[in-house]
């Protein structure tokens, strides 16, 4: 979706990007049952990769405000910085970068034109 507001957007000076704040507990940013958030918090590898909520802010903070970025969007963020491409395990939610799936125009556009609709905008 970032990248489809790019293309609409990005000349105007008007940018987006996808962020992802990382693994971070939180009893009212998230909604997982007491039993899943259990069984993760004992997984040793998923430990390894919690945040502490401002941490997990950083990102957020690094879009908004990073004079590396000024100018340009459409990007994917996390742990405060452009994240790579691509995953090493595809899908591994406990991997960084992002899938080779995670840019496909054509569903981008059919995204936007169903968000439009849901909202009522019928231009862009």
């Amino acid at each position: 979706m970032t990248t489809q507001i790019e293309r609409l957007y990005g000349v105007h000076g008007l940018h987006g990007f996808s962020v992802h704040p990382g693994a971070f507990v939180s009893p009212n940013l998230q909604k997982h049952s007491q039993e899943e958030m259990k069984a993760a918090m004992e997984e040793k590898r998923a430990q390894a990769y919690l945040s502490s909520l401002e941490q997990a802010c950083a990102t957020t903070i690094y879009g908004a405000v990073s004079s590396e970025l000024e100018g340009k969007g459409g990007l994917y963020l996390e742990g405060a910085s452009v994240g790579v491409h691509p995953t090493p395990c595809e899908g591994d939610a406990l991997e960084y970068g992002f899938g080779s799936w995670a840019f496909d125009e054509a569903k981008e556009k059919e995204l936007w034109r169903l968000s439009k609709s849901w909202v009522g905008v019928e231009q862009d």
